[in-house]
């Protein structure tokens, strides 16, 4: 699969303004690790704009010598397909969620995908607080690993919906019951 790459300097661009959108100040330490995290990323959009994202504001620099070793890490240990590689990337942002927002994600990327907000909330809501559900969907958005649509519909990245689902065919069985094959087989036309 070919995907289309960013020349440097729109790299460094879209990873800084996800990255520091509201940052008043930035340190040189973590100017320096966002130019070996844009490098990194090898021109990848949406690597830049997930990782800028998870990134965003965030003044620790040991958040952001993790985010780069794991980048790094992971990119030697796949060493695979494209996919893989933006994967292994995504992913980052995927693994520092808690266990309820890594939930929510994975039931958009196997099931949601194309609901409008008001429909997701009523589907979703399990009489819990809704301010927590909005919390969530707001921290995803965030993170940008979710969107919405002019339309209201929630949507995500085709490469973030396939790294869901192949995360989701991982969780046992009491988790999800999604699995491709069988979805296609029993939803054939």
């Amino acid at each position: 699969m070919d995907m289309a790459l960013l020349e440097k300097e729109q790299a460094r661009e879209l990873f800084m303004f996800h990255a520091f959108k509201h940052a008043n100040h930035v340190t040189n330490d973590i100017e320096n690790i966002s130019m070996e995290i844009i490098k990194a990323c090898e021109g990848l959009p949406l690597s830049l704009e997930v990782l800028g994202s998870y990134l965003c504001d965030n003044p620790i620099l040991e958040v952001w010598k993790d985010a780069l070793y794991t980048l790094k890490n992971g990119r030697n240990i796949t060493g695979g397909s494209d996919n893989e590689m933006l994967w292994t990337t995504l992913r980052i942002s995927y693994d520092h969620l808690d266990k309820d927002h890594q939930n929510m994600f994975l039931d958009i990327a196997c099931f949601l995908v194309g609901f409008n907000k008001s429909t997701f909330c009523r589907m979703y809501w399990n009489g819990d607080d809704s301010c927590s559900l909005m919390f969530v969907l707001q921290n995803l958005k965030d993170r940008s690993l979710i969107k919405w649509a002019e339309d209201g519909g929630l949507y995500m990245h085709e490469q973030l919906q396939d790294m869901g689902q192949n995360i989701a065919m991982e969780v046992p069985m009491n988790r999800f019951i999604w699995k491709p094959n069988i979805y296609l087989r029993n939803n054939q036309v």
